[in-house]
């Protein structure tokens, strides 16, 4: 099913609405190989949607002008920060004195993320809304609240790792970030996610794991399921490791511990303690 064909219930104006949506980010998107930047229409407008859809572009480019930027200095730092996250970043935010990171911050702030399985239609469209006023009403001198209000979006439960991950809850890394760290723990009720730049296979292999299998998404299912790493499918699935105790087994039957999600975002399941050493380990090692 595509994001027209969930819209059927929308009135025509609201309709046009959201398909004029679609096209625009769909064609930013390419024209900037920018992979998936429809999806924001499921999981809420981020800056690089802002700037992308055609009637909340106006309201981004004078926030930019505002700062004293223009879209050329101001777009590719967006797109980065879009496709690599935040931690790379992380000096930069927290001193905020480049105005395309203020630029950033400001349209960050006016960016609040959908969960899985993200926003229906109409409540894309409501938060498309929410977006509109926020960044209508922005003032330059407003910048420090909004910077104060995305940082308070955050309560870290505590700090491991000598001082330097974080363990909070939700959509955490940039309010984090913001702070000044380079990566954290992210708990998702009982799941933990390690993220942070970029955490190598050989950290993980260095926690005892192996290697067990690859996931694809099965859109016929609605899911995902297991392949052999022999499967073609694997090229384009996301690895799975296990203890290894588990690597004789059959692929059904293997308990995962880890999961591979992006470069340097790992889900460890229940694994506080493995999230921790895998961000800790990770940021010591771009640091030497």
């Amino acid at each position: 099913m595509t994001f027209e064909q969930e819209s059927g219930e929308l009135d025509p104006e609201k309709q046009m609405i959201y398909n004029n949506d679609i096209a625009d980010l769909r064609a930013v998107g390419e024209k900037y190989e920018i992979k998936g930047l429809e999806g924001r229409v499921k999981f809420g407008l981020d800056p690089a949607g802002m700037m992308a859809v055609r009637d909340v572009a106006p309201l981004a480019e004078k926030i930019v002008e505002s700062q004293g930027t223009d879209f050329k200095k101001t777009w590719p730092l967006i797109k980065d920060l879009h496709e690599q996250g935040p931690w790379e970043f992380a000096e930069r935010l927290q001193a905020s004195a480049d105005p395309a990171i203020r630029t950033y911050i400001v349209l960050a702030a006016a960016c609040q993320e959908s969960g899985w399985p993200g926003h229906t239609p109409d409540k894309y469209l409501e938060d498309r809304q929410r977006v509109v006023d926020e960044l209508s009403s922005f003032e330059p001198e407003k910048f420090e609240e909004r910077k104060d209000n995305l940082i308070k979006r955050v309560t870290i439960e505590r700090v491991a790792g000598n001082g330097k991950v974080p363990i909070a809850e939700g959509d955490v890394a940039l309010p984090l970030a913001v702070q000044g760290y380079k990566g954290c723990v992210a708990k998702a009720r009982e799941m933990r996610f390690a993220q942070t730049t970029l955490i190598e296979d050989s950290l993980i292999e260095e926690a005892g794991l192996v290697k067990g299998f690859g996931e694809v998404y099965n859109p016929q299912k609605n899911g995902f399921e297991r392949v052999n790493f022999s499967d073609p499918r694997s090229k384009e699935a996301r690895i799975v490791w296990v203890k290894s105790t588990e690597a004789g087994k059959a692929i059904d039957e293997m308990e995962p511990a880890v999961k591979r999600i992006g470069s340097g975002y790992v889900l460890t399941y229940k694994d506080e303690n493995l999230a921790v050493d895998l961000v800790s380990k990770a940021i010591e090692s771009k640091e030497k």
